[in-house]
């Protein structure tokens, strides 16, 4: 029995010392990667987008970042769509071949601008909480922004860690591919999703994986193929993978090929104006109204209340970093004394029943 509570009590304090090393990995790999993503202080780039199953409909676009201002354009299923994020909202203006929706001819505001009998303008304006439904952002595919089922969207892996520290397993270093790499893995539902981090990039996050418990479940993988060193300590991926296998089956590729990019370069504040055409509708969602506005973007006219709203393209993305620094060094390796005083311990445990059975001998 005193043997049994003695080696119950040494794998107590082993237990917790491999969860108080894990904790701390997760915390060094969070700032760590927090610290490259933030290097990024401002970022312009072009990118296209190849995916045979048309998937989402984007085809590319082009993005600028400059701290918390965000400005992107990219094409959806052949129309134009534009998004500017500042000062807490999200300006959205969509021009949209009717064509290819034939109902949205439905909707006053779209008989209202149509241009040529084609073309039509139309513009939103919601609170910006971290989310948009009208926004695409391929900050998130570069960064390889991970997933997370209780918020809306993609979330930073630092914000991730922290929700999610519990389901967290042992950091490991792994060198499949020929590239070294530390790898964490979180046990989530009926999957496992594991976050690779490369110290020779910083520690931006070179590979996000979800493989799926069942073998019909679905899995997918994003994977940085090759970073680009800006300067020293500031990388920024050139191209992502992403992959998809549900149903026991391979879905088709979706790469993602950043081009033009500029990092920490200065940008105009001009950029992340959004520029309207006179007359056009606006859906106010933080007003709850719909009114024409002018050149200045000012209301023109009465504001009615929003009945029907045309509907957007859609892709839902979260933007979660604020780039400010920049780190070089590789944050130092924690965790190392785990074995050694593991060892000491079930040592010291078996000395201890040593000596209490010569004592009762």
């Amino acid at each position: 029995m005193r043997r049994f509570a003695a080696v119950t009590a040494a794998y107590l304090v082993c237990a917790g010392l491999a969860e108080a090393a894990r904790a701390d990995d997760l915390e060094r790999l969070a700032a760590a990667n927090a610290a490259a993503v933030e290097s990024i202080r401002t970022l312009h780039c072009k990118v296209r987008i190849d995916d045979a199953s048309n998937r989402f409909g984007i085809s590319g676009g082009e993005y600028w970042r400059s701290g918390d201002k965000i400005r992107l354009q990219w094409t959806h299923r052949g129309n134009l769509n534009q998004a500017v994020i500042r000062d807490g909202l999200v300006r959205n203006l969509v021009k949209q071949d009717v064509g290819n929706s034939p109902n949205m001819k439905a909707h006053s505001e779209v008989k209202e601008s149509l241009e040529g009998g084609r073309y039509f303008w139309h513009g939103t304006v919601e609170r910006y909480t971290g989310a948009s439904p009208f926004s695409f952002d391929p900050w998130l595919a570069a960064m390889c922004s991970t997933s997370d089922n209780y918020k809306m969207g993609n979330v930073s892996f630092a914000e991730f860690a922290r929700s999610h520290a519990k389901e967290a397993r042992a950091v490991r270093r792994s060198e499949a591919g020929g590239a070294p790499t530390e790898v964490v893995e979180f046990k989530l539902g009926d999957a496992v999703c594991s976050d690779h981090f490369d110290p020779a990039a910083n520690f931006m996050v070179r590979k996000i994986e979800r493989a799926s418990d069942s073998s019909d479940g679905y899995s997918s993988s994003s994977e940085v193929t090759s970073f680009k060193e800006f300067a020293p300590g500031v990388f920024f991926p050139e191209r992502v993978v992403v992959k998809r296998h549900q149903g026991g089956k391979d879905e088709a590729d979706e790469v993602f090929s950043f081009s033009e990019v500029s990092v920490n370069k200065p940008i105009p504040d001009s950029v992340f104006d959004q520029k309207y055409r006179p007359g056009i509708t606006v859906t106010d969602r933080v007003e709850g109204k719909k009114y024409k506005i002018n050149a200045e973007a000012k209301p023109v006219g009465a504001k009615s209340p929003i009945l029907v709203a045309a509907p957007l393209p859609v892709d839902p993305t979260v933007v979660t970093q604020t780039p400010q620094t920049v780190t070089q060094d590789e944050p130092a390796r924690s965790g190392w004394w785990l074995l050694p005083a593991s060892l000491a311990l079930i040592a010291g445990a078996g000395i201890l029943l040593l000596v209490r059975r010569r004592r009762n001998d």
